[in-house]
């Protein structure tokens, strides 16, 4: 999913964590609060989704039926380009009257024509950069386990705040961690003192998992 990361310049430090099944929904809040992840900008919301994540076709069709780029619905995901430091919200259908307004392609999609992110214009290059995306509700449950498995970029100070949020029972769910590879104690990272600089790339799995 991150074939790109090797791109960024400096490579983030890596904290790999190995954690038993269910404390996996405890970093779904970071999902929601928005991560990071390398990628090639300049191109389509699709061919981000299905061709740079692996995502299937169907699902991002039939699934992801609410989608904002930089704050703005999108309708057509072919014809709004992603560039460097987008924010890409993605969400399965939201009740109510507003979440069929926010619908994409939704026969009550005209009730927000003013806002809808339009075309992007003149086609860009593709290039390295980053994207910041947003999960919500069932795509969160869905997509979620599977980009912490492959590592998200995120804020040290927002996971460190993170850490301190948990309750103890949290460390005691956690069976492994590494930072860059070496053995890192859970009350360490519970802490937050063995965390420095702006961003790092966390990799979380469950026990059992590859």
């Amino acid at each position: 999913m991150n074939q790109h990361i090797s791109l960024l310049e400096p490579p983030p430090d890596l904290l790999a964590m190995q954690v038993i099944k269910q404390a996996i929904r405890s970093f779904f809040p970071l999902l929601q609060r928005g991560f990071s992840f390398g990628a090639l900008v300049g191109c389509s919301i699709r061919e981000l989704l299905c061709e740079q994540l692996g995502l299937d076709e169907a699902y991002v069709t039939q699934r992801i039926s609410t989608i904002f780029l930089d704050g703005k619905p999108v309708d057509d995901i072919d014809t709004v380009l992603v560039r460097d430091g987008a924010v890409l919200s993605l969400s399965a259908a939201m009740p109510g009257l507003v979440g069929a307004a926010m619908r994409r392609g939704g026969a009550y999609a005209y009730l927000r024509n003013s806002i809808t992110a339009g075309e992007s214009g003149d086609c860009e290059s593709q290039r390295p950069g980053l994207v910041q995306m947003k999960l919500f509700n069932m795509v969160m449950e869905e997509l979620g386990p599977g980009f912490l498995r492959r590592g998200i970029i995120a804020s040290v100070p927002e996971l460190m705040d993170f850490f301190r949020e948990q309750a103890p029972v949290f460390r005691a769910a956690i069976i492994k961690a590494t930072l860059n590879g070496t053995p890192v104690a859970p009350d360490l990272l519970v802490s937050g003192r063995a965390l420095y600089g702006q961003s790092i790339m966390l990799s979380v799995i469950e026990a059992g998992g590859n």
